[in-house]
C-alpha cells in the first residue's frame, strides 16, 4: 500500500479496525458486508485523469463525483482502496467522513437579549446567506419570508415552498432562526440577529439524519457550477476527527472562499480535550467558532484546537449554551451547541456586510479580533476571545452608533471659515496696535 496517497487517519484506522471496534462498543448491528466496507472519497488533479479512472475501473460503482476539486464517492473494502493506493490516476485517498450538526439537548431556558445586535439600525439587508444543512420547513412563519431559494440533494434546483417533507423542528429552523427570527421580545425589539437578509437554503436533509463529507461536497461543487451568489456560506455540521486542513471537504471550502464567500463553521461539540475541532472548521479560510456559557466561561463540550498540524483553533467564542429560540407563536425552545454560537457569528457578519458589502475575511477577523474580549482561557480554548458586538459596532460604524460625528466634509469648510476669521481678526488687532502706536508718536512730538 502507498502510504503517501492515503490520509494519515484513514490509514490508521483501516490498519487498527478502528470500525470493530466501534461496532463491538456501541452494540451496533451491521453485516458483515457493511462492517468491512469503506465510504471513501478519491481524489484526482484535473478532471481528466478522474474521468479516465472511471473508464479503466468501469466494475466500480461511485455514487457522486465532483468538479470544484475533481474526485469521487464510493464504497470500497480495505483490500480495494490498498490497491487503489498504487493507481497512478488516484491523488488521494480519504474517508467520506460522517457529519455531526453542532447540536446537543435541550436544557433549560435563559434569555437571548444579551447577544442581541448592538444596533437596531441595522438588519443584514440585502445581504445573501447560504446554510447548508437540514433544509427549513417552508411552514415556518417567522422566518419563511426570508428564504430567497432552496436546492436539494434529492431535487437539484428546487425553488421556495415546493419541498414540504423537512421536520418543522430541526437543527435548520434552529439556525435560521437565530440569524433572522422576525418575532418581537418583551421590549418589541426583533429577537434575531440579522432578521433582513435572504437565506439560500441547501438542503442535505434525509430520513435516516445520516450526513457525510459528500453531501455538502455536492452542495460546494453546485455552488462552483451555478455560479451561485453568496455573500456568506455556513455551514453548522463537523467530523468526529481532527483536521488538519487537508482533508478534501477543507480543501473544497478553501475554494468557494477564494470567490469572495465568507464561511463560518461551529468548532463542534466533541470537547473538552484538545485537538477535537474536525472539518469543515479546521480549514484554512473558514472563520470557527466556538461557544460560551452564560457566565463567559467556554462550554465543557466546545470543540478545542489546535489543529492537527498545529495551527490555533477555533478563532472566536460566542454564547451557545442554553439559548431560547421562539419557533412560533406558541412555542419556544432552548438548545446548546456550538452551532448557535456560529449563528450568531453569521448574523454578525451579515450586520457587517450590509455596513460595508465590500469587507473581506481578513478584514473581518481584524474587527473581531479588535474588539474581543479576553477570558484568560488558552487560545485554543477561546481563540481571540468573545465578540463584543457594541464595541465592533462602535468601531466599525461609529456614525451609526453615536450619532455625533460630523461629516469630514463639513469639518473642513468650517476650520478653514474659522481659520479665516482668526486671520481678519488678527489684522485687525494688528493694525488697531499700529495705528494706536502712530498716534502717541504724533502726541509726543508735539
Amino acid at each position: 500500500m502507498n502510504l503517501n496517497k492515503i490520509h494519515k487517519l484513514f490509514a490508521e484506522k483501516i490498519e487498527n479496525t478502528i470500525k470493530e471496534q466501534f461496532v463491538r462498543a456501541f452494540d451496533l448491528k451491521l453485516t458483515s458486508e457493511e462492517l468491512s466496507t469503506w465510504k471513501v472519497l478519491i481524489s484526482f488533479k484535473n478532471s481528466r485523469d478522474r474521468d479516465a479512472f472511471i473508464s479503466n475501473h468501469d466494475k466500480l460503482k461511485f455514487s457522486k463525483k465532483f468538479d470544484l476539486i475533481p474526485s469521487m464517492a464510493l464504497e470500497l473494502k480495505k483490500e480495494e482502496i490498498q490497491q487503489l493506493t498504487n493507481e497512478e490516476l488516484v491523488k488521494r485517498i480519504e474517508e467520506d467522513q460522517k457529519l455531526y450538526l453542532s447540536m446537543i439537548e435541550v436544557i433549560e431556558m435563559i434569555g437571548l437579549k444579551e447577544y442581541r445586535r448592538s444596533n437596531a439600525n441595522y438588519t443584514g439587508q440585502n445581504v445573501k446567506i447560504g446554510l447548508i444543512d437540514e433544509g427549513i420547513n417552508k411552514e415556518l412563519e417567522n422566518v419563511k419570508e426570508n428564504i430567497l431559494m432552496k436546492f436539494s440533494l434529492h431535487d437539484e434546483a428546487n425553488k421556495v415552498g415546493t419541498s414540504g417533507n423537512n421536520p418543522k423542528l430541526n437543527h435548520a429552523a434552529l439556525m435560521a432562526n437565530i440569524i433572522c427570527n422576525k418575532y418581537l421580545d418583551e421590549n418589541n425589539n426583533l429577537i434575531g440577529i440579522a432578521p433582513g437578509v435572504k437565506i439560500i437554503d441547501f438542503d442535505i436533509y434525509n430520513p435516516e439524519n445520516t450526513y457525510y463529507m459528500s453531501d455538502v461536497l455536492e452542495m460546494l461543487d453546485l455552488i462552483f457550477k451555478k455560479n451561485i451568489i453568496l455573500d456568506i456560506l455556513f455551514i453548522p455540521l463537523n467530523t468526529l476527527d481532527c483536521s488538519d486542513g487537508s482533508d478534501l471537504l477543507s480543501l473544497a471550502c478553501n475554494e468557494i472562499a477564494k470567490k469572495g464567500i465568507i464561511i463560518i463553521a461551529p468548532a463542534g461539540n466533541f470537547g473538552p480535550e484538545s485537538c477535537t475541532i474536525g472539518s469543515p472548521a479546521s480549514a484554512k479560510s473558514i472563520i470557527s467558532i466556538g461557544a460560551l456559557t452564560k457566565q463567559n466561561t467556554i462550554a465543557y463540550y466546545s470543540g478545542r484546537g489546535p489543529t492537527l498540524d498545529n495551527r490555533n483553533k477555533p478563532d472566536f467564542c460566542l454564547p451557545g449554551s442554553k439559548i431560547k429560540i421562539p419557533i412560533t407563536r406558541n412555542l419556544t425552545i432552548d438548545f446548546s451547541g456550538t452551532s448557535a454560537a456560529a449563528a450568531i457569528g453569521v448574523g454578525l457578519v451579515a450586520l457587517m456586510k450590509e455596513i460595508n458589502p465590500m469587507i473581506s475575511y481578513k478584514e473581518i477577523l481584524y474587527y473581531f479580533d479588535k474588539n474581543s474580549i479576553y477570558l484568560n482561557y488558552d487560545i485554543n480554548s477561546q481563540g481571540f476571545g468573545a465578540i463584543n458586538a457594541k464595541k465592533l459596532f462602535l468601531q466599525l460604524a461609529p456614525t451609526k452608533v453615536t450619532q455625533s460625528i460630523i461629516p469630514y466634509n463639513y469639518l473642513v469648510k468650517k476650520s478653514l471659515k474659522i481659520s479665516i476669521e482668526i486671520i481678519i481678526v488678527l489684522l485687525i488687532f494688528y493694525y488697531m496696535i499700529h495705528f494706536l502706536g502712530l498716534i502717541i508718536t504724533i502726541f509726543n512730538s508735539l
